[in-house]
């Protein structure tokens, strides 16, 4: 019997062209247990024989006796047999295959949900496919069970692919799909209606209902429900509902409800909810709302009105009108009007004809276009129109 045994797994093993090591992960044991097995040196624990004959499609009596037969549900879907694809009354074939996928050249893999292998009669109305090397990988959304269903009452598919994706997608709102892939991943048509972790880079025409993360571009052409990570530049054409981080560049055409960190330049369309931290210039095309700190390392451009609920900081030149709670400090020059709650520090210019307001002192390195009101002491050069101060006035 341990002869026999060994000599089946060995068989159907190879015959779904399984790795020892991916049997030793699906059995939870190590890869020396299952060279074991197969040179008949030891047998797996019995309760290891279920998983093992559920693994393969077949019995536990198939696994163990010569002369067994699978029972005939199983045998109808059993993903390795190489019985011939006449067509079953099921709407599948002998060979466990649905009866629409034609007999061709196409590389079709066995795919498992956890440990479970999927068979045939798991296959919906829906499927997914990945594009990878040439081949197409048919992905099944499996029919919403008490496991498989989110407190939001929908079916939720996790895939995972050591390649790159190529994928066209079918929206179903009821269905959230995970992809997580260790190249790059590309949604060629439709929104990915779930998480997507790429290893390289991240392109979808559409929305991605949930985080997106990318170890190089993420371009996004619709909005990001929830939170955005790049390695290098990222793009989304809509709001993004969470934190957002890019390694590079960050252009976004509406707004950000978290934090935005960027290591060059930064672009923002609307509001953000959290700090704002940009290494090179930051651009804002209308009004924008920041809940935290800002921090900019090159020059910032505000088409509309600014308003900073923390501190802000600017390395190089600020234009537009803007008003901090906290302290503000700018490296360049100021074009705009200026209200700080705290202190303000300009090394050149303010050049506007309106106001410039700080809670606190009032450092100015050079002329202010137009009038000054400072809480506490005030030391510019000369300014244009009037100047109210809490402490002492020190202009030109």
């Amino acid at each position: 019997m341990k002869d026999f045994f060994s000599s089946k797994l060995r068989e159907l093993r190879r015959e779904c062209a399984m790795s020892q090591e991916q049997l030793a992960n699906i059995c939870g044991v190590s890869v020396q247990a299952v060279s074991k097995w197969e040179c008949a040196q030891s047998y797996p624990d019995i309760e290891l024989l279920e998983t093992i004959a559920d693994t393969f499609g077949v019995t536990i009596d198939a696994l163990l006796r010569e002369n067994a037969q699978a029972d005939s549900a199983r045998a109808a879907v059993t993903p390795c047999d190489e019985n011939n694809n006449e067509g079953e009354s099921d709407g599948t074939s002998v060979d466990g295959a649905p009866s629409d996928i034609p007999d061709d050249s196409v590389l079709r893999v066995v795919q498992y949900c956890g440990r479970r292998l999927l068979r045939a009669d798991d296959i919906g109305e829906l499927t997914r496919e990945l594009h990878l090397d040439g081949s197409v990988f048919r992905i099944p959304l499996l029919a919403a069970d008490a496991e498989g269903v989110n407190d939001g009452g929908k079916a939720e598919i996790k895939v995972e692919i050591w390649g790159d994706a190529d994928m066209v997608f079918a929206y179903n709102e009821n269905v959230l799909l995970g992809v997580n892939a260790g190249g790059d991943i590309t949604v060629k048509e439709g929104d990915l209606n779930g998480p997507a972790n790429a290893g390289g880079d991240l392109n979808c025409g559409g929305a991605v209902n949930g985080p997106a993360t990318a170890g190089g571009d993420l371009n996004c052409g619709g909005a990001i429900n929830g939170s955005a990570t790049a390695g290098s530049d990222l793009n989304c054409g809509g709001a993004i509902s969470g934190p957002a981080a890019a390694g590079c560049d960050f252009n976004c055409g509406s707004s950000v409800n978290g934090s935005v960190t960027a290591g060059r330049d930064m672009t923002v369309g609307g509001g953000v909810s959290g700090a704002v931290a940009a290494g090179g210039d930051l651009t804002v095309g209308g009004d924008v709302s920041v809940g935290g700190d800002l921090t900019v390392g090159g020059d910032m451009t505000v088409s509309g009105d600014m308003t900073v609920s923390g501190d802000m900081t600017v390395e190089g030149n600020a234009s537009g009108n803007v008003n901090a709670d906290g302290d503000m400090t700018v490296g360049g020059s100021v074009n705009g009007s200026v209200t700080t709650g705290g202190d303000l520090t300009v090394n050149c210019d303010v050049s506007t004809d309106g106001s410039v307001t700080a809670g606190g002192n009032m450092n100015i390195g050079g002329d202010v276009y137009g009038s000054i009101d400072a809480g506490g002491d005030v030391e510019c050069g000369s300014v244009g129109g009037n100047v109210e101060a809490g402490g002492d006035v020190n202009d030109d």
